[in-house]
């Protein structure tokens, strides 16, 4: 069961509507506040005598903002790892009315302890991460919950959690009261590394997975019909937040939070990237100047996301392609670029083939827009870019919720 989404024509309705909600709202208010100020100022002065013609219009003073109830911060003795229990642990039923037939309450519900609250007012309470199935290809919605039975019930923190399912919600008190400040890793870190500061920046979507999971969970090998883990290398290390472990493959970054989830980043790139709706979801892309060696410059937007519908994205990282590829000229503020030595080369093939081309264009003009380079970043790995012009059309299965955090 997958939980309530806010559709584009439901949004449009609301949006529509909402005008009509708040202004009446809002001037009723002035309008009271205008009315009980002059009362008072009335009762307390007597009325000076003026010429009409020339009194000044009275200033209508607006009311302060409503104060908002201050955000409870909780802090927690994290365990090493997250230990895995029973649902029934801490009360937990299948009660969804939509679950399959037979459904067992291990197959809804993966229940984590991965901590003890240490401040009030849940001190000595255990916190648990509740992974939510959505009974479909579609991942778990992930709650974050401090059991206080003994007093309150099972609290789960809404500001720190999916959008709860409805028939989760016989089970939890819901507030959004509390947060924990050590799950709110920020949006950019920077780390020294090998003699060079590294800038990295959150990605906008992180699954919300475990990070073993999700490092256990990596590439499916077809053959064997099994998971293989991910290949990930560990030696960049922030002093506060920890070690940033790289996705060799897919190139971007992977920190693990203090609950056993995880948030991804990217190291920056030196050009702006920013959403392409013309190639599609998830794709960005920047606006380069590459300045040929053989003279001229070649404008157009490029790409370093592998094609993928669904998050996170990945990112077109080349192993072994030294021998390939020759320099052809700088890009703007990112130093050198380089193409394929050879024009028949089949990665070139493979693109011109997989592309929306309604118009045929010939291979020779397909080559003459500069389809795909080859960069290197900071860290010396090669990205292959490809002019978002052709860019393929692709789709594929979506198998996790965005976290919140």
């Amino acid at each position: 069961m997958t939980p309530p989404e806010l559709t584009p024509e439901n949004k449009q309705k609301f949006l529509r509507y909402l005008p009509y909600v708040i202004l009446p709202l809002v001037g009723g208010v002035v309008v009271f506040a205008a009315m009980n100020f002059y009362k008072q100022k009335e009762a307390a002065t007597p009325t000076p005598i003026v010429n009409q013609e020339t009194q000044t219009p009275p200033v209508t003073e607006t009311p302060p903002p409503t104060t908002q109830p201050k955000v409870g911060d909780i802090s927690v003795n994290w365990l090493s790892e997250p230990v895995k229990v029973s649902p029934s642990t801490i009360g937990l039923s299948v009660k969804d009315p939509n679950a399959w037939e037979g459904i067992k309450i291990d197959d809804l519900y993966a229940v984590y302890q991965v901590g003890t609250v240490t401040s009030a007012p849940f001190q000595n309470d255990k916190f648990y991460v509740i992974a939510r199935a959505c009974l479909g290809p579609c991942g778990s919605f992930y709650y974050r919950v401090i059991d206080n039975r003994v007093k309150q019930g099972l609290v789960l923190l809404t500001n720190l959690s999916n959008e709860i399912d409805q028939s989760d919600k016989v089970f939890f008190v819901e507030t959004g009261q509390y947060d924990v400040p050590a799950l709110r890793f920020p949006t950019k870190l920077s780390v020294q590394y090998a003699g060079k500061t590294l800038n990295f920046e959150a990605e906008d979507f992180s699954p919300a997975t475990m990070f073993k999971d999700y490092i256990e969970r990596g590439n499916w090998n077809q053959s064997t019909q099994k998971y293989t883990a991910r290949n990930l290398k560990s030696d960049i290390r922030h002093p506060q937040y920890g070690i940033l472990y790289e996705e060799t493959d897919d190139g971007y970054f992977i920190a693990r939070l203090p609950d056993g989830t995880l948030k991804l980043y990217r190291l920056q790139f030196p050009f702006s990237l920013s959403d392409d709706n013309k190639t599609g979801f998830l794709v960005q892309s920047a606006t380069l100047n590459l300045r040929l060696a053989g003279g001229g410059i070649f404008t157009a937007n490029y790409t370093p996301i592998s094609p993928r519908v669904c998050p996170p994205r990945e990112y077109d990282v080349q192993k072994g392609i030294e021998g390939k590829i020759k320099k052809s000229g700088t890009i703007d503020s990112a130093g050198d670029f380089y193409e394929l030595s050879n024009s028949n080369d089949p990665m070139y093939n493979e693109i011109y083939q997989s592309f929306y081309n309604p118009d045929k264009i010939s291979y020779a003009t397909f080559l003459a827009d500069h389809p795909i380079i080859f960069w290197k970043d900071a860290l010396d790995r090669w990205f292959r870019l490809r002019n978002a012009k052709f860019y393929p059309a692709v789709e594929t299965e979506c198998g996790y919720f965005d976290s919140v955090l």
